[in-house]
């Protein structure tokens, strides 16, 4: 991906396939340097530019509201709506000047004008939600979500996003509520079942969680994330050699993952395994890996 760079930038590319291109970079974040964000997001093509907007998180919060600020103004109105979703967060605690601040909170208005033409949909009241969320407005925040599970009660992201809000409020009791009642409607959502494991894990109901967390993996065979998670609660709750097992069968679904590789050799190690660590451990300088 070193090379990436003059192509994306050549006027000979088609803006498609340059947009393609950086929307792989995220995959590759040290390959992505500033002058690359700063010319994506400058680009007269709006697919690079909004190829442009998922770089940004890369780079420190300052430059990030810089570069990404002109977009609220971009002629293209979905280009402006974006830019908002990404900078949201940003917005917190940020002493802007008056003309800054009006073109952010105008901005914020048209994206929430934008979701209300679809206000019989629950997508619009998550994506509303998200948006407070990140605005800090936790109140509107929780409201959109109850909005998108009254509209639509097998929507598990509301739920999921409402226990999310309710956890950050230490509203752990709330959060338990939500999930279970996300649970009793969608009992195969691997997200939820990895939601409330991580829940029951903060709350200290290590092997409640472990159950949880043993479903999420199950569901959602593909996601790396799921495994690793269960297999480190297996380890706390004392199955070293469970954890341990499961974290090798992942490793072989899964070969390049750095946190399965790293686990595996800290495991291996504290259970006395030191061909197993060593093993592990020639597997993660193989892939030009370091452990932590």
């Amino acid at each position: 991906m070193h090379n990436s760079s003059g192509f994306i930038n050549s006027s000979t590319t088609p803006g498609i396939v340059r947009a393609t291109a950086i929307s792989l970079l995220p995959r590759f974040p040290q390959a992505v340097q500033q002058e690359l964000v700063t010319r994506a997001l400058q680009d007269p093509d709006p697919l690079v530019r909004r190829a442009g907007l998922g770089l940004l998180f890369v780079l420190p919060e300052d430059r990030r509201w810089i570069l990404g600020f002109p977009l609220l103004s971009d002629p293209v109105r979905t280009l402006r709506l974006e830019a908002v979703s990404v900078l949201a967060d940003l917005s917190l605690g940020r002493n802007m000047p008056p003309a800054e601040r009006g073109s952010f909170d105008h901005a914020v208005e048209e994206y929430r004008a934008a979701q209300a033409l679809n206000a019989d949909r629950p997508d619009s009241w998550l994506n509303i939600g998200v948006l407070e969320t990140r605005l800090g407005n936790i109140s509107q925040a929780e409201a959109a979500y109850q909005r998108a599970i009254h509209l639509q009660p097998d929507f598990t992201p509301s739920y999921v996003n409402l226990a999310d809000v309710y956890r950050a409020q230490q509203r752990e009791a709330d959060a338990e509520r939500v999930l279970r009642e996300a649970i009793a409607r969608q009992p195969d959502a691997p997200v939820v079942h990895h939601a409330l494991g991580l829940l029951l894990i903060r709350r200290n109901r290590h092997a409640d969680a472990v159950s949880e967390l043993s479903k999420a993996a199950a569901l959602s065979p593909e996601m790396p994330r799921y495994t690793f998670i269960y297999a480190l609660v297996l380890d706390r709750i004392g199955q070293r050699a469970e954890a341990i097992a499961t974290l090798e069968n992942a490793q072989r679904r899964f070969s390049g993952d750095r946190d399965i590789l790293v686990a595996l050799v800290d495991l291996s190690t504290q259970a006395g395994d030191q061909r197993g660590a060593h093993h592990w451990g020639q597997k993660l300088q193989a892939l030009g890996l370091n452990p932590r």
